[in-house]
């Protein structure tokens, strides 16, 4: 069940890029763990939080689990926001150049307060579940 909620983290977060651009009428495919976006059809703002959807997403998913007492201390919750926390702690790491975080400040966003803001979400999202060894 860790297993299944980790990778239920990164499709959530994957999920997120495509409703919002089925929402809004843009175009958008996957390559690999990649979503690829035709940034020059639209505008600044759609870019921007196309790029935020994924994180908003996956977050406020694991915000859900942990709160609702049925889901908080479940094997699956506990993989589903470590998955996130890990993702979200590394993905400076990876993404250097591209990716969510520096898409969205190329289009107005500010990746740093934003990796922040994700950071204190997926913290308190692994706070709030127990991870003591039953």
């Amino acid at each position: 069940m860790v297993a299944l909620g980790a990778a239920t983290s990164i499709a959530v977060h994957t999920a997120g890029h495509y409703a919002y651009a089925e929402l809004n009428g843009m175009s958008i495919r996957q390559d690999g763990f990649c979503e690829k976006i035709s940034f020059s059809n639209y505008s600044a703002k759609q870019n921007r939080e196309i790029a935020q959807a994924g994180f908003v997403a996956q977050h406020l998913v694991g915000v859900i689990l942990t709160t609702i007492p049925a889901t908080r201390h479940t094997d699956f919750t506990r993989g589903y926001v470590a998955m996130a926390w890990i993702e979200t702690a590394t993905y400076p790491i990876w993404w250097q150049k591209d990716g969510d975080l520096n898409w969205s400040h190329h289009f107005g966003g500010n990746r740093d307060w934003e990796f922040a803001a994700y950071m204190a979400v997926a913290t308190h999202n692994v706070l709030r579940v127990n991870w003591a060894v039953k």
